[in-house]
């Protein structure tokens, strides 16, 4: 072989073996639609890399129109399984978004093509709106700390907004998403239209007095007393900062009667501030900003006392101020310095308003807004981490049973059949599913007679939430006309139980 051979072949080795070296990876933003619905209005960009050989860290400048989109902070790809990627810096301003990360392990050799990181944004685009992400800077770096040579490229993100009922109103502003309302008529103003409410009236009510909102009935309410809702969805928030203990008691059906079976969605936001009391049942709130002192079993942080004024941070309401009309928020992040000091963020550095230290998939400034602990994955530790939980605070449990146990022989009455329809929507609820729509929705606590069809909704709504479906062991296949025993509530009383 002569020499010029030699080194022909000699060059062609070093570029089969070290290819990131030779040519570019790609570093690619994709071009995506994204159909917007009012309950959809957050999106992860996956950030792909077409090939990479002993890839260990990597720092990324991206630019994008902020009157469309508005960045929320980054989640981890799939390139490389966690824990091994640590993101170090999340640095977002308007219209920019810096993300660094490395492998805190630095072993082995990673290869392979896939998603890096996956930017958060929330949509703010309406429909046809086109918005361009710019990849300005790429650095990646393998395990020794040399350059891995890369070409970025970009990509735009088309926001087309739904209209399902094809009223012409988009899903995010119309009053009935589902239902064809291309008039908007909502007669009693609570938010929900004509063509989809289930109780056209106000519906909020203390003792006979009804109310249009929540609000108003707050404000109105003695304390100690209930504000009574009906079971629908409400697009309304409210500030509760009156000295006073109030109930909120949703589930209530068109015609208020008690008890409830059903259960209210407020699609809003709940603001507690002391020394307001509020007590939910059978209601579950989008957004609750509550502080829940609990003195009983102080421990860790909750043991200080930051601002010097005889109270634990963990009783206190205003641990970083002895003023308790506090409210401060010293890095402008939009957590309050109470909040940060208890749990141990930085008060005085917005940078980890958008991190997600117990990686549940909520951002620092989501748990606050919900009144989760950012540093645990399930607050509530019934086995849900906290940004796939309905109830993240507790496991909506209701299980209180009439005729417990229940005996053979037992009359079968229409309580113990609503209480397990609150019971599985409870537990629907829990896991992010619609209450589920009964056959014989205006039963009543007085009614005797309890068909097989009830015991059927039932198992069916169970089946939803139950993986794989629950064999049923009574009457498998009840028909109409079966005498409803105790053994069938208590199958499925027993099925409940053992969901929580």
């Amino acid at each position: 072989m002569t020499k010029k051979a030699i080194i022909l072949f000699l060059f062609l080795l070093l570029y089969l073996i070290l290819p990131h070296n030779i040519s570019a990876v790609e570093v690619t933003v994709p071009d995506m639609p994204v159909f917007k619905d009012a309950s959809d209005t957050f999106i992860e960009i996956p950030v792909d890399v077409d090939y990479a050989v002993g890839l260990a860290g990597f720092q990324m400048t991206f630019t994008y129109d902020s009157n469309m989109l508005e960045t929320q902070g980054s989640n981890f790809g799939e390139l490389t399984p966690m824990p091994q990627w640590y993101i170090l810096q999340n640095t977002p301003t308007a219209g920019q978004i810096i993300i660094g990360g490395y492998d805190t392990i630095l072993s082995g050799t990673p290869i392979g093509s896939g998603s890096l990181i996956k930017p958060l944004f929330k949509i703010k685009g309406r429909q046809g709106v086109t918005s361009n992400i710019t990849l300005n800077v790429v650095k990646l770096s393998d395990t020794y700390g040399n350059e891995i040579y890369s070409k970025a490229n970009s990509g735009q993100v088309h926001i087309m907004t739904v209209d399902n009922d094809g009223d012409g109103v988009y899903n995010d502003v119309d009053n009935c998403p589902y239902s064809y309302n291309p008039g908007q008529a909502d007669s009693d103003n609570d938010g929900i239209g004509n063509a989809c409410d289930q109780c056209i009236g106000p519906p909020v009510m203390i003792g006979s007095t009804t109310y249009n909102t929540l609000q108003s009935a707050y404000d109105a309410a003695q304390s100690g007393s209930t504000i009574k809702i009906q079971f629908e969805t409400l697009y309304q928030n409210l500030l509760a900062n009156k000295n006073k203990s109030v109930i909120l008691e949703g589930g209530y059906n068109c015609t208020w009667t008690y008890p409830p079976s059903g259960l209210t969605v407020i699609k809003g936001e709940i603001n507690n501030r002391l020394p307001s009391s509020i007590t939910l049942r059978n209601v579950y709130v989008i957004t609750f900003l509550y502080w829940i002192p609990d003195c009983s079993n102080i421990t860790g942080l909750g043991l200080n006392d930051y601002d010097n004024d005889g109270k634990k941070d963990a009783c206190d309401p205003c641990p970083a101020d002895s003023n308790l009309t506090c409210d401060r928020d010293t890095d402008g992040d939009g957590i309050p310095d109470s909040y940060e000091i208890l749990y141990g963020l930085n008060r005085s550095d917005a940078f980890d308003r958008d991190l997600d230290y117990d990686g549940d998939y909520v951002t620092n400034y989501g748990e606050f807004l919900i009144n989760t602990d950012p540093m645990s994955a399930d607050s509530d530790n019934d086995g849900y981490a906290d940004g796939e939980d309905g109830c993240p605070l507790n496991n909506c449990s209701q299980t209180v049973w009439t005729d417990n146990p229940i005996q053979a022989g037992t009359l079968i009455k229409a309580q113990h059949i609503l209480e397990l329809r609150t019971n599985i929507n409870l537990l629907r609820t829990k896991r992010v599913l619609a209450p589920y729509q009964w056959t014989n929705p205006s039963l009543t606590p007085g009614s005797s007679l309890i068909k097989a069809e009830d015991i059927t909704d039932l198992r069916k709504a169970l089946n939803d939430v139950l993986t794989p479906d629950p064999a049923w062991a009574i009457d498998p296949n009840i028909v109409r006309g079966t005498v409803i025993q105790a053994i069938h509530i208590q199958e499925l009383r027993d099925a409940v139980e053992n969901a929580w």
